[in-house]
C-alpha cells in the first residue's frame, strides 16, 4: 500500500484519498479588469466539447486553478508562450532561405513586432504584464482537497467510472492521463470528484494536484454556488520581477 500524506485519509465511501484544508496561500496571475476568482462557467450540456476547457474543469461548474507558489503561478500561464520543439530548425530553415544568420531573423522580426506595438513572439510583453496582477488568495481552513493522483483514488476513480472512462478512451486510468490532453475523461473525472458526498457528508473543496511543468502543486479549487464572494488586489507584475525571469529564462522567453 502506497503511504499516504500526513494528515491525509481515504474516504470510506469514495475511495478517494482526501487532504484536510490547513489555511494555504495560494497563487493565481489573471486579468485586472477580470479579477481572480471570475472563471467561466461551463455548459452542462454532455454535447459541450470540453477539448479547451482547464484540466479539471466540471460541466455545470466554474473552476480556478491557484498554485502554491508564485513560481509555479507564472510557469502556468507563460508555458502556452514557450517556443515549441523544432522551431528553432524552421527558422534556420528560413533564416537560410533569406541568408540571414537566425539571430539576425529574429531580431528583424522583434523590430516589425515592436514597430506595430505588440510583444514579438517568445516574449512576455508590457501590455501582458500591466493588464495582469498577482493575486494571493487564501484557502479554506477546513473541509478536504482530493489528491487524484494517488494511486488509491485512481482505483476508485476506475471502478466507479469504467464504462465512462472506457467510452472517451481511456484503456487504464493513471497519472499519464490525469496529466494528458483528454479533456474527455479529465472532465469526466473531476465532475465526479465534484458531485461526490464524502463520508462526513461534505463535498470536496477541489483537487489537488502537481504542475505538469514541474514547479509544485496547484488547486483545482471549484466555486460552489454557496460560495462567499470576496475582493482581492493584486500585486502589479514588474519586468524585474524574480520569479518571471527565473521562469522565461527557463523556457526561453524575453520579458519585453
Amino acid at each position: 500500500m502506497t503511504a499516504l500524506p500526513d494528515g491525509a485519509r481515504i474516504c470510506s465511501v469514495t475511495g478517494l484519498v482526501l487532504v484536510p484544508a490547513a489555511s494555504e496561500t495560494g497563487w493565481r496571475i489573471a486579468k485586472t479588469s477580470y479579477g481572480p476568482l471570475n472563471p467561466p462557467l461551463r455548459s452542462n450540456d454532455p454535447d459541450a466539447d470540453p477539448a479547451s476547457w482547464g484540466r479539471f474543469d466540471t460541466r455545470g461548474g466554474r473552476t480556478v486553478y491557484l498554485a502554491a507558489t508564485r513560481e509555479c503561478a507564472f510557469a502556468e500561464v507563460l508555458a502556452y508562450q514557450r517556443r515549441k520543439l523544432g522551431e528553432r530548425d524552421s527558422l534556420a530553415k528560413d533564416a537560410a532561405f533569406l541568408g540571414l544568420e537566425v539571430a539576425d531573423l529574429v531580431a528583424t522580426v522583434e523590430h516589425e513586432w515592436q514597430d506595430r506595438g505588440h510583444p514579438p513572439p517568445g516574449h512576455v510583453g508590457k501590455g501582458w504584464r500591466t493588464e495582469r496582477a498577482m493575486y494571493e488568495i487564501p484557502l479554506p481552513d477546513k473541509g478536504w482537497w482530493v489528491l487524484l493522483e494517488h494511486p488509491d483514488s485512481i482505483a476508485a476513480a476506475e471502478a466507479a467510472l469504467e464504462d465512462q472512462l472506457a467510452s472517451v478512451g481511456v484503456g487504464e486510468l493513471d497519472v499519464a492521463v490525469l496529466r494528458g490532453h483528454n479533456r474527455d475523461a479529465t472532465v469526466l473525472l473531476a465532475s465526479w470528484v465534484c458531485d461526490a458526498v464524502l463520508d462526513d457528508g461534505s463535498k470536496a473543496h477541489g483537487i489537488r494536484f502537481e504542475s505538469r511543468h514541474a514547479t509544485g502543486g496547484v488547486w483545482a479549487h471549484w466555486i460552489r454556488p454557496d460560495g462567499r464572494g470576496s475582493v482581492y488586489v493584486g500585486t502589479a507584475i514588474d519586468e524585474s520581477d524574480e520569479d518571471l525571469v527565473r521562469v522565461a529564462d527557463r523556457i526561453g522567453l524575453r520579458i519585453w
